[in-house]
Parts: C-alpha cells; structure tokens; sequence
C-alpha cells in the first residue's frame, strides 16, 4: 500500500470557503506528488454539508493527483455528503472508503 497524505476537511464546504479549500487540497495533492506518495486521501469525517462550489473543489484536487498518476481517496463521508457526491455521479469516478 501506497504512503498517504491525508487532507480533513471543515465541517462544510461552501461558497465561502471553497476557493481557501481548493487551494489547501491543491497543497495536499502537490505534496503527495512531490513525495512520491501518490495517494492523497480527503478525510470528511468533520464535514456534514458541501455545496457545488465544495464539489468543484474535490474534483479540482481528484485531477490534479490523477493528471500525476496518484490516487484520490474520501474517507469518512457522511450521509447527506455521500449523496451530493453519489447525485452528481462523482462515485463512479472517486474511491470512496
């Protein structure tokens, strides 16, 4: 197994934070790559609600691991998270543990 670098995320990602999120995972998955880890993994065990501009956001982070052949990993997704990722159909393309 991979090493990984782990990014926990807020208790929501919206609007407002979203962009301060992007750029944070962006570090994470800069890191991994640099590292050679190639596993970035984003721990929503905190995060109950991501917005649109939240999801945009995972997905910025889930191509720029994958654009350096790592993997992208969400952890711990709550419910109500889980179906904002499932409904905009992220789950075929994200693992999701």
């Amino acid at each position: 197994m991979m090493d990984e670098i782990v990014y926990r995320t807020p208790e929501s990602i919206i609007v407002s934070n979203a962009d301060r999120e992007a750029e944070a995972m962006k570090k994470a998955a800069d890191r991994a790559i640099a590292e050679k880890n190639g596993r970035l993994v984003i721990d929503m065990s905190d995060t109950g609600f991501v917005s649109s501009a939240g999801l945009k956001a995972l997905m910025t982070a889930m191509k720029r691991i994958r654009g350096a052949g790592g993997e992208f990993v969400l952890r711990h997704l709550s419910e109500r998270v889980y179906e904002s990722v499932e409904l905009t159909g992220l789950c075929d393309f994200i693992t999701i543990e």
